[in-house]
């Protein structure tokens, strides 16, 4: 943070005026004007306060030191000062905070920074991948600490921020410029909020709820969470991270929804990304099961589909062959739910794309389609594959294009007709 950074500290922890803080970061950068604007509405301190009574007040707060830290370090998240929400976690906390709020905003500037180079520093004679691994799963710890500690008595400001991550998660139909802006008048507004949502019960122990009640009160908060760290690391490119917090929200669900209709539409959105998340990052096992594992049988055989059309397209041809197809899924054809085999629904993808695909394309659909059915002991099935491939090919020689073309149909014409006997 520098010279400026560390001034503005000793103001967030003796509650100084917003002025004199402002007019301390004034000569470094507009951030720490903004954030010292910040202060003064988080803290609640004027200038008129003594030395002592501020200090007083900076520790018997109920927000305290670290809950304005909190809030600060969010705006810092907003301008997108990674580096200097981890200089100021350290300053208030050292490098382990025990607040949800800060292992929070320590998390999220650390997952935000490993794709920028803003990361930890790697050893050397360490690789660049390593040194990612590291960091991501530094950022993630934090940030499953941090939700731990999300429904604490302290956590007010943590929820607060949670609040308004989602409010900018949500807007959609913006540029990224107006989003921003529109963001920042949200945490002007919201910002005067915190001294109530600070001073309120506990999250979940308001009114006369029972204990079940705020349970799912609780789990309903984590799920935001799990939901809202998700779109973070989908949006920073950082796919392990989005992975990890995608499954953790599918296990939230099962507290926070008890309208059965409602959780299975929350899993089954859920599966369908982790199921997107696996096939980003090549982990075709983790895909499979992901796409088996969505309550929505139609989802769920969408998602087969899907995974087939990735393994081709890449292509994957041993995971295509090895993964085990197996199960049945009940779905709706023509009006009449039945059982489908799920191998099924591998062929009919694999037929179809042979029957539309280019002769000339790399890996030939046909082949590809020849050498499942094969895998699976479907000869008659395999023989039949070949004939319309035979058939594909005569048509097409018959048809023109070119001598050069045409003289190479009928050499393939041949060699299928020579294969399919043996």
């Amino acid at each position: 943070l520098g010279s400026a950074g560390d001034m503005l500290a000793v103001w967030l922890m003796l509650g100084g005026s917003a002025e004199a803080a402002a007019a301390t970061a004034a000569a470094d950068t507009d951030i720490w004007a903004a954030a010292a604007g910040f202060v003064r509405t988080a803290g609640g301190l004027s200038a008129r306060s003594s030395p002592t009574a501020a200090a007083q007040a900076a520790i018997t707060d109920s927000k305290g030191l670290a809950g304005r830290a909190v809030l600060l370090g969010y705006q810092l998240f907003v301008c997108r000062e990674y580096e200097a929400m981890r200089q100021l976690v350290r300053l208030v906390a050292g490098n382990h905070p025990s607040e949800a709020g800060l292992q929070f905003i320590l998390g999220l500037s650390i997952a935000c920074g490993i794709k920028k180079g803003q990361g930890a520093s790697s050893s050397l004679g360490t690789s660049e991948s390593d040194a990612q691994a590291r960091q991501l799963d530094a950022a993630v710890g934090h940030l499953f600490r941090a939700a731990a500690g999300l429904c604490n008595d302290d956590s007010a400001p943590l929820r607060l921020v949670l609040k308004l991550l989602r409010k900018c998660q949500g807007s959609s139909g913006t540029k990224p410029q107006q989003r921003d802006a529109a963001h920042g008048e949200a945490i002007g507004k919201d910002m005067q909020q915190t001294e109530e949502q600070a001073a309120a019960p506990p999250y979940g122990q308001a009114g006369d709820q029972g204990p079940s009640g705020e349970i799912q009160q609780e789990a309903k908060l984590k799920l935001e969470f799990c939901q809202a760290v998700m779109l973070l690391f989908e949006r920073e490119e950082v796919i392990e991270g989005a992975l990890a917090f995608a499954r953790a929200a599918i296990g939230a669900t099962e507290a926070a929804c008890h309208h059965q209709q409602l959780k299975t539409q929350q899993q089954a959105a859920l599966w369908s990304r982790v199921l997107t998340f696996a096939t980003e990052l090549g982990q075709y096992q983790d895909a499979y099961t992901a796409a088996l594992s969505n309550p929505d049988p139609e989802r769920a055989a969408e998602g087969i589909r899907r995974l087939v059309q990735i393994l081709v397209d890449h292509p994957d041809l041993k995971a295509l062959l090895s993964l085990p197809w197996a199960g049945v899924l009940v779905l709706n054809r023509q009006g009449v739910r039945e059982p489908v085999p799920v191998v099924e629904l591998v062929v009919d993808k694999l037929t179809r794309r042979a029957l539309h695909s280019d002769l000339s394309a790399r890996p030939n659909a046909y082949h590809v389609l020849f050498d499942f059915v094969v895998a699976w002991s479907s000869y008659k099935h395999a023989a039949a594959t070949m004939l319309s491939y035979a058939r594909r090919l005569r048509a097409a020689a018959a048809g023109g294009g070119g001598g050069a073309l045409a003289g190479q149909q009928q050499q393939q014409l041949s060699q299928v007709v020579t294969e399919v006997p043996a």
